[in-house]
């Protein structure tokens, strides 16, 4: 039961997370569009990884007769994750804030100088 719940909460998170970049792309605000994209592009991919995992997970026990199988996978399957966030979306973020604002950056340092 405590993997139903998880699961579905991991779920929700990942289609709240889809379903909340969609309006950026279509917006009329076409600096938002990059970050919008960097969101869906990690949401695809981590939903692929989740699925990925679900069916290792059901075919690994139904073929092993064991939960043996459950941890290692899980473990991958986080790890996946956790490097597919950093990847597709705190790299890009990083790299689009300290570009300077002529190639469209974020963070320009006169622009945080004290007059």
């Amino acid at each position: 039961m405590d993997f139903v719940m998880a699961l579905i909460y991991v779920m929700l998170l990942l289609l709240t997370a889809f379903l909340g970049a969609w309006p950026t792309l279509c917006g009329r605000f076409k600096r938002w569009r990059k970050h919008g994209v960097f969101v869906l592009l990690t949401t695809v991919i981590s939903i692929a990884i989740w699925v990925v995992w679900i069916v290792m997970y059901t075919y690994g026990n139904e073929q092993h007769h064991s939960p043996t199988w459950d941890d290692p996978t899980l473990a991958v399957a986080l790890a996946a994750n956790a490097w597919t966030f950093v990847l597709f979306y705190v790299i890009p973020e990083v790299s689009q804030m300290t570009l300077s604002p002529q190639w469209g950056g974020f963070w320009h340092i006169e622009a945080l100088r004290c007059h």
